[in-house]
């Protein structure tokens, strides 16, 4: 009957164990950002929830805004594998590795969870400081210290900016899973292990966590904490403590008592700033399940330990582990020890660190793992970039596994900060008359002084970052960091500014027209450096553009600019305008006629004309005997002989710009001076007579055989002023024609196709 009693006994304490609620709703959620590439960013938003429940969702939404012009996009992630270890939607174990929770078990003392990760690739469309994202999940896990948390959606969101060079940076992330199961009246401390991966500076801070979003268009409200005494409230008690929850921002150690079992959210927000710029934020749900008095009350989970700088065993009694920032400087090795025991010597201590994901390149040595005591020695020499805030996080467990399965563990921080090498800016030079702009980073309180060169007035001010230089001869300058007494060997730098003396003006060629297709060549003097730009007109018409002489194939009018430098420094800037005139260029030509053919008639006025192609403004000379005619300059001109022979051309001079070959020769005509004309015969026996005539002539072939002629007469400027059908002539025919009606003047008679000349006085 004993037998029986105990075993009851036995099933009643596994009931009890078993009726405790276990939430199976989301536990928590954590959006990151990271960036690929000029304004491409992956989102990573990390989804823990609890056992038993449903299986993670395929897909999450997230949703962008952009304060900064109002405007927003929603877009889906994807399920990713959780690299931190774990497998997709796989249990978590945060007990002891024999005991199950409820991920293996319904039935399990412990709690169990499971994590999935999403991830999207989005390039933003524009730049803003106050870019904000967020996503939602639901419901919560039902938590002690929420107003019905379970009918709510849980709500993660983080901040950045993407304006100037911040767009190259990626949100801080945690390196310790949210959740911790804890003993109730049990001291505890707790970090999110945060870290930044462009070592700029985290602060971290509790917030009263978010609820409320079902779409993107919805906007967060905060929870309703529960009635509880003293009250829920922020930052002082986010959960039943008794006021003794405490949180240092510089390195995100959390230190409390909880009083209360049960499940308990905890917001946490980690911003993020570079040299006092705020770059963005990111929210974090951390559950805190806290078992109630009972199987390991009596065991006590106090740790004991202190750090050295020494590494001399008399640390091993000190005060808190990471009272005071580590200081190092870059380029220097850095070494301390720490040591960590339990006030339980049946512990079994074992110290995991964060220097893989925080510090690459440092080590830790461990000594006396696995017991009551442990000791380590840290090791790392920082490069040049590895300036700046670490933190470094340990994480003791006790893997005694106490009943019913829990591993107890406290995380410390130790803060870390390495100096950075104070650096001015390379050496510069500038032209007389210029400014410097001055430069340096690494650390802070800086003072400038004048090595040699120029004297101190030199500079706008010599306590300040960005001092201005206007020196008149080359100087050498100096600044030390007097906030980096640390370091100093690396707080110290030099610059120096030389100064190159005044360049001559630049002078360019004058302005040109050129025909379309042609070219010409610009020219520059003054400096020895050139830089020729279009200013409008045709792009790429220049042949060289760092050049004295660049040739220019413009097709419309172009306006060049010529920029000149000598030893880097300007001396001033010439414009040279090229017309295109719209026309190819042609060559012009010029011919000649008169009205009488081989001869003229002395002192008898007669007429030269002069045929111009291809050109629209000709100048001409009438050339006589080989002497220019003096106010012969026009198309027409009019003369009388009196000398024997004439020889007769016309220089035509085309002034057109796109003119090819501008002098151009007409053909010569020679004339013999005759005294008169008389009967005039030709070798086919036609007699024209008399000649001159007073107008009525006569025309006669001495043929025996009678022909047929057509008759035409033209006068000195090629108008017909008679003309007839068919004529017989020859054998005593003959025609006698009245031209008296005519001006005095020179005719040609055409005789079929053969001229004639006559003359009518």
């Amino acid at each position: 009957m004993k037998k029986n009693l105990n075993l009851l006994l036995l099933l009643v304490i596994l009931a009890a164990f078993n009726t405790r609620s276990y939430g199976n709703g989301v536990l928590s959620g954590e959006l990151l950002y990271e960036w690929i590439s000029d304004s491409t960013y992956r989102f990573i938003y990390k989804h823990t929830y609890g056992c038993p429940g449903d299986t993670a969702p395929l897909t999450m939404p997230l949703c962008i805004k952009n304060p900064c012009n109002n405007s927003g996009v929603t877009l889906t992630m994807t399920r990713i594998p959780v690299s931190n270890g774990g497998s997709q939607n796989s249990g978590t174990a945060i007990g002891c590795s024999s005991a199950k929770t409820t991920c293996d078990s319904i039935g399990a003392i412990l709690p169990g969870f499971k994590e999935q990760w999403y991830a999207v690739i989005y390039t933003l469309p524009s730049r803003c400081n106050a870019w904000k994202a967020f996503t939602y999940a639901g419901n919560r896990m039902a938590a002690t210290n929420i107003q019905n948390a379970s009918s709510g959606r849980l709500y993660a969101e983080c901040t950045f900016n993407n304006t100037g060079s911040y767009q190259g940076n990626s949100s801080s992330y945690f390196t310790l899973k949210p959740y911790a199961l804890l003993m109730q009246n049990n001291p505890f401390t707790f970090n999110n292990g945060a870290l930044d991966p462009n070592g700029d500076s985290v602060v971290t801070e509790v917030i009263i966590p978010k609820t409320g979003v079902s779409s993107c268009a919805d906007t967060a409200v905060s929870v309703v904490f529960t009635s509880a005494s003293p009250a829920i409230s922020i930052p002082a008690n986010p959960f039943q403590t008794n006021n003794t929850f405490t949180l240092n921002p510089q390195n995100g150690q959390t230190s409390f008592t909880p009083v209360q079992s049960g499940y308990n959210i905890v917001t946490y927000r980690t911003k993020e700033y570079r040299n006092g710029v705020l770059l963005g934020s990111t929210t974090r749900d951390v559950c805190f399940y806290v078992f109630s008095s009972g199987p390991s009350s009596n065991i006590s989970a106090d740790l004991f330990n202190a750090i050295d700088t020494n590494c001399t065993a008399s640390g091993s009694t000190g005060g808190p582990l990471g009272s005071s920032t580590i200081q190092g400087c870059v380029g220097q090795r850095l070494d301390f020890c720490f040591y960590i025991k339990s006030a339980d010597t049946n512990a079994i201590l074992r110290v995991t660190d964060n220097l893989a994901l925080n510090m690459p390149g440092a080590t830790i040595t461990y000594v006396n793992q696995l017991s009551d005591s442990v000791r380590g020695k840290f090791s790392w020499f920082p490069g040049i970039n590895d300036f700046g805030s670490r933190l470094l996080t340990l994480t003791v467990k006790d893997s005694t596994c106490r009943p019913p399965g829990i591993l107890l563990y406290k995380n410390y921080s130790v803060s870390l900060y390495i100096y950075p090498r104070t650096q001015a800016p390379a050496d510069m030079a500038i032209c007389a008359g210029e400014t410097a702009m001055l430069s340096v980073s690494g650390a802070g309180n800086y003072v400038w002084t004048v090595l040699s060169g120029g004297s101190s007035g030199s500079l706008s001010c010599s306590n300040c970052s960005n001092p201005t230089a206007s020196p008149t001869t080359t100087t050498r300058y100096a600044v030390v960091s007097q906030s980096n007494s640390f370091c100093p060997n690396i707080n110290k730098d030099t610059v120096q500014v030389i100064v190159n003396p005044y360049q001559p003006p630049t002078i360019a060629t004058g302005d040109t027209t050129l025909c379309l297709g042609e070219k010409a060549q610009l020219a520059v003097s003054g400096a020895g450096n050139y830089k020729w730009t279009v200013i409008s007109g045709t792009s790429g018409s220049l042949s060289c553009d760092q050049c004295p002489n660049p040739w220019v194939t413009p097709y419309t009018n172009t306006r060049y600019i010529v920029k000149s430098s000598t030893n880097n420094c300007a001396g001033n800037t010439d414009t040279i305008n090229v017309s295109v005139i719209q026309k190819l260029p042609t060559r012009p030509s010029v011919s000649i006629s008169t009205t009488f053919q081989n001869y003229a008639i002395k002192n008898y006025p007669i007429s030269f004309f002069a045929v111009t192609k291809s050109c629209d403004s000709p100048i001409y000379q009438w050339v006589l005997n080989g002497m220019d005619v003096p106010g012969a300059n026009t198309d027409t001109w009019n003369t009388i002989f009196t000398t024997a022979d004439a020889h007769v051309y016309c220089r035509m001079t085309c002034a057109d710009k796109c003119a090819l070959d501008k002098i151009q020769y007409s053909n010569t005509i020679h004339l013999t001076i005759v005294n008169s004309i008389e009967t005039v015969n030709s070798k086919d026996y036609i007699e024209i007579y008399p000649n001159p005539s007073n107008g009525l002539i006569t025309i006669n072939s001495k043929n025996t055989k009678t022909e047929s002629y057509k008759i035409a007469i033209t006068n000195s400027i090629g108008q017909t002023v008679y003309k007839t059908q068919t004529i017989l002539l020859g054998n005593g025919n003959g025609k006698q024609i009245d031209l008296s009606y005519l001006p005095a003047g020179i005719y040609t008679v055409m005789l079929n196709e053969t001229p004639y000349r006559l003359t009518i006085n």
